[in-house]
């Protein structure tokens, strides 16, 4: 299930090193959940053929105090 009362950070720098690496073969798109910003599905598109897969982010390693 989807933690929303904790916020996602953006500057986490797995998210980060996995959106630089998916853009250096793919176009990256990234669905965000609406009243908050928080990405919720980034999408990674060949540029030839236009094939797509989607990740679901359902959490963080991100350790909390």
């Amino acid at each position: 299930m989807l933690d929303t009362a904790y916020p996602f950070r953006r500057e986490q720098p797995g998210y980060l090193r996995f959106l630089t690496l998916g853009d250096g073969y793919f176009e990256v798109l990234v669905w965000s959940i609406a009243p908050t910003s928080r990405p919720a599905m980034p999408a990674l598109v060949d540029i030839g053929s236009r094939d797509a897969s989607s990740l679901a982010l359902v959490g963080t390693g991100e350790g909390r105090h």
